[in-house]
């Protein structure tokens, strides 16, 4: 059970975010992945987030991991996740 590490602000923004590196996605990937940016979610919680989930509204805008219609990997993972950056956008 070893923690990956992160990966470097660097990597991100010259792999990630560096114009045209997500083209190849369709729009429901390249969101996922870069919602996967700020806020460290699962790819699978992202594809799985409700309309009811996604609270831009509030004020912190945030997104909340809940078991709604499938089962969380571990009881932490329920959780209130803020976005930010690119996440947020």
């Amino acid at each position: 059970n070893r923690q990956r590490p992160p990966f470097s602000v660097g990597w991100i923004k010259t792999k990630l975010l560096a114009p045209g590196a997500l083209a190849g996605l369709n729009t429901e990937a390249r969101c996922i992945v870069l919602g996967m940016v700020n806020t460290g979610y699962r790819p699978s919680e992202g594809a799985s987030l409700g309309r009811d989930q996604i609270r831009l509204e509030d004020k912190v805008p945030h997104i909340s991991i809940e078991p709604v219609g499938r089962q969380l990997k571990s009881a932490h993972a329920r959780r209130v996740i803020p976005l930010a950056g690119v996440s947020l956008e």
